[in-house]
């Protein structure tokens, strides 16, 4: 029963001081794992995406000082969140929906959320595979200028990647 399985937890958890485990238990009939939420049915099991009771639905501002490609990057992660943990087209449905509110209310245009929800990210990476890259610079990101040099590079096959400036 439960005793011996906080006992069978107890001992786990003195094995080793710097490894600490948790046990999750079934609540109406929902048991969370990592980003999972896992739904029993009947005999069936369900998969969502899951989110702790701490979680604010605030991701990266879309009006922040981040490159817009960082940006979308957090809209396709989200959407392909969704694709990959929801098993049932009624939850997968339910969470994209979801997804489009949260990134709303971080500033994502309407454009910008329903490019992410249809682009196919492995096009994309597929593109830029075949083209031979000569050369490599990484520069501080600047608003405006960082865009206009990476495009510039493009021409010349040298791949351009941004870092964050120090602000203090």
């Amino acid at each position: 029963g439960d005793t011996e399985l906080d006992a069978f937890l107890n001992h786990l958890n003195s094995i080793s001081p710097s490894i600490h485990l948790t046990l999750e238990v079934e609540v109406k009939n929902k048991l969370p794992f990592l980003d999972v939420c896992v739904l029993r049915d009947r005999h069936v099991l369900k998969t969502t995406v899951c989110r702790n009771e701490t979680h604010t639905d605030q991701y990266l501002n879309f009006l922040s000082n981040h490159q817009k490609s960082v940006k979308e990057g957090v809209a396709y992660s989200l959407f392909d969140r969704a694709k990959s943990l929801c098993s049932e087209k009624d939850g997968l449905k339910d969470e994209i929906i979801k997804v489009e509110l949260d990134l709303r209310q971080n500033g994502y245009p309407h454009s910008v959320i329903n490019k992410c929800k249809r682009k196919d990210r492995k096009i994309l990476e597929s593109e830029n595979e075949n083209k031979e890259i000569f050369a490599f610079m990484s520069i501080p990101y600047v608003l405006g200028l960082s865009e206009k040099i990476r495009r510039i590079g493009r021409k010349y096959n040298i791949r351009t990647a941004f870092r964050k400036q120090n602000t203090l």
